[in-house]
């Protein structure tokens, strides 16, 4: 037998791991079930609504964005100099607009949930 790379002149090295979970592994095709853009919407605006109601979760410093199902994600204050780039960012889209409003920590309701937009 011929040893090379992990493989015999009969095929896969079996005693090499990593060669062996690469024959062995298979790719699965993942297929993600999502609502119709209006029904994942209304379904945002309803969480969103409760999160907003909610005092305990008012109370925290955290940025809070849902999943698709609506769960919580919590992510803690981001650092002063992120404040910095997003003033920056805000002054620049504000310069540039001529009319309109520009916002930062801004909620959008997406396919995914509904996400904390730094500046929008």
């Amino acid at each position: 037998m011929v040893r090379d790379g992990g493989y015999t002149s009969h095929g896969p090295n079996p005693s090499c791991l990593a060669c062996f979970s690469i024959i062995e592994s298979v790719l699965v095709a993942l297929t993600i079930q999502l609502r119709p853009s209006a029904q994942q919407t209304a379904f945002n605006l309803k969480r969103w609504a409760e999160i907003l109601a909610d005092p305990e979760l008012a109370r925290l410093p955290h940025r809070i964005e849902t999943d698709r199902h609506g769960h919580i994600l919590m992510s803690p204050p981001p650092a002063p100099q992120h404040g910095n780039f997003q003033s920056e960012i805000a002054h620049n889209l504000r310069s540039l607009l001529g009319s309109g409003r520009v916002i930062t920590e801004c909620p959008l309701s997406t396919s995914d949930g509904v996400k904390a937009l730094d500046v929008a």
